[in-house]
């Protein structure tokens, strides 16, 4: 618990950019946990009695899980490589023709700025990024792969789907029949869309763009002042006063929309959003609290 806490304060300070222990230490102290060959054995040997009380045998399994995929993530060059390859993703600064500019502002453009040549700027923003980075995940993915078989898995998806407790075949079957069910709904829409806003042929930093212009709900309804607020009449109206969890919300310009960063449970949960706008900054923001 004590090494969770620790980690759990490192990746908040890391993505709020404020001082913060370690992460480098905070994650030494669980990956010792969860790498130590007794607890491996005492997980296995509980798991392996037969009569178990249910929430225990959950318990059980969800370490036994972890204890597995850190044989993956713990590996010493696949380790090393998240380890280089987070902070400098974390920390990387868009710019616009030489200009920096915030995720918040990348995503404004691509789905609100009329000016395709302004929005193929914003969608190209990240590109250096992904060239600094493109050796790094494949060799990231291939390590990853090559040790989820070396533990009897398919490849790496196979082991986090495994170890999350869903079949990858059925998920890719669901996918499939969704992607089979939406294709003709998805094509009459983009076609209308382009014909609305006079495209002849939509490129990746058009999709957004039209997808919000033509699909989502107007901006006014969702100021972002007034979030929080709503946000605590909605819980209010469930039976829960926000304003005595113990839950800490704030906004820094992260590379996802959100995350829930449970310190100490019960006491101590923080909640990070992505400065935003509209009805997707609701959808992060309502969603995170949920976590919470």
């Amino acid at each position: 618990e004590r090494a969770s806490i620790l980690l759990g304060e490192s990746n908040w300070a890391l993505y709020t950019k404020t001082a913060g222990p370690a992460r480098e230490t905070a994650k030494a102290q669980l990956d010792a946990i969860l790498i130590d060959d007794a607890n491996h054995n005492l997980v296995k040997a509980w798991l392996a009695k037969g009569d178990l009380d249910a929430t225990f045998k959950r318990r059980l399994t969800l370490w036994n899980n972890a204890m597995i995929g850190a044989d993956v993530d713990l590996d010493s060059r696949i380790r090393g490589m998240a380890d280089k390859m987070t902070p400098e993703i974390v920390n990387f600064e868009p710019k616009i023709d030489g200009r920096v500019v915030d995720r918040n502002d990348i995503r404004q453009m691509l789905s609100g700025d009329k000016d395709r040549d302004r929005r193929r700027k914003a969608y190209e923003v990240y590109i250096p990024l992904a060239k600094m980075e493109e050796k790094n995940v494949i060799l990231l993915v291939r390590l990853r792969n090559a040790k989820a078989k070396s533990l009897g898995y398919a490849d790496y998806p196979h082991l986090v789907m495994a170890l999350n407790g869903l079949d990858y075949d059925w998920v890719m079957t669901a996918l499939q029949k969704i992607r089979s069910g939406t294709d003709e709904i998805y094509t009459d829409w983009l076609s209308s869309a382009t014909r609305t806003f006079t495209i002849d042929e939509p490129y990746a930093w058009d999709l957004r763009f039209l997808a919000q212009q033509t699909t989502a709900l107007p901006d006014r309804y969702f100021p972002s002042d007034k979030a929080q607020d709503r946000l605590g009449v909605t819980t209010t109206g469930m039976g829960f006063d926000l304003t005595k969890l113990p839950i800490k919300i704030a906004s820094a310009d992260i590379p996802f929309g959100g995350q829930n960063i449970a310190v100490a449970i019960p006491g101590d949960d923080r909640l990070l959003v992505n400065p935003a706008s509209g009805s997707r900054f609701y959808e992060t923001l309502f969603h995170e609290a949920g976590h919470a």
